[in-house]
């Protein structure tokens, strides 16, 4: 990797280290880069993290070498925009392929969500696929304008990931209440719990499925009791 600041003089190629725990920080003007080189143990892709304190405003670029190229392919991402400076952006940037861990890992029962009025996608929710091209998310929920409860017992208005996460664990407690509790179905685990989700979706007329944004589709509560078979 190599870092060039707005200001000039840039890092030229900075040495990667493979060592655990093993960082390489480097002065630029009043700012401080920290570079940390690591290989992924899931899957063995090398793994580049890069830190920038009080950095200067303007545009950054990051330059990427390689010794053995195999596809020339790479992917980066920026932190959430709450640990970010204001306005901090890629100049060319995709909505795709930006779910976050561990919505990607391989078990993992993912949701996305959408406007519960007008059934349309949120610009600011993740999409998938994964960048392995794995079918992420699984399924979408209304996660705008749910009304809840908060501290002290008090109804709440709350939108978001968090909201459409708690809806679909809500639906597998319903679904391992009718499996498990209620001895329909005492062979449950994740890969059925998803299958019984996905069988429960609706679709929207000229949108093919699955894709990035919902996954195989929008998640009924209604075809969910009706796949339960207990309406």
């Amino acid at each position: 990797m190599g870092i060039n600041p707005p200001i000039g003089n840039g890092t030229g190629r900075i040495p990667s280290i493979f060592k655990e725990g093993e960082e390489v920080r480097i002065q630029i003007g009043e700012s401080i880069a920290t570079i940390k080189y690591y290989v992924s143990f899931i899957n063995g892709d090398q793994y580049v993290g890069i830190l920038i304190r009080n950095a200067y405003s303007g545009i950054w670029k990051i330059t990427v070498y390689g010794d053995y190229i195999v596809n020339g392919r790479f992917d980066a991402w920026l932190f959430q925009r709450d640990l970010l400076y204001e306005d901090t952006r890629f100049l060319i940037n995709d909505p795709f392929i930006t779910l976050r861990l561990p919505s990607t890992a391989t078990s993992m029962l993912t949701a996305s969500y959408f406007d519960s009025e007008t059934k349309t996608p949120v610009p600011i929710a993740g999409r998938g696929f994964t960048r392995d091209g794995r079918i992420k998310p699984d399924v979408c929920v209304g996660g705008t304008n749910i009304l809840t409860t908060g501290l002290n017992g008090a109804d709440i208005v709350i939108s978001g990931a968090g909201a459409a996460g708690a809806i679909i664990c809500g639906a597998v407690a319903l679904i391992m209440q009718w499996g498990l509790v209620l001895g329909n179905d005492k062979n449950l685990f994740t890969s059925k719990i998803r299958t019984y989700l996905i069988t429960s979706v609706t679709e929207m007329e000229g949108i093919t499925y699955p894709n990035p944004q919902s996954g195989y589709g929008m998640l009924s509560f209604k075809k969910l009791f009706e796949t339960l078979d207990v309406l």
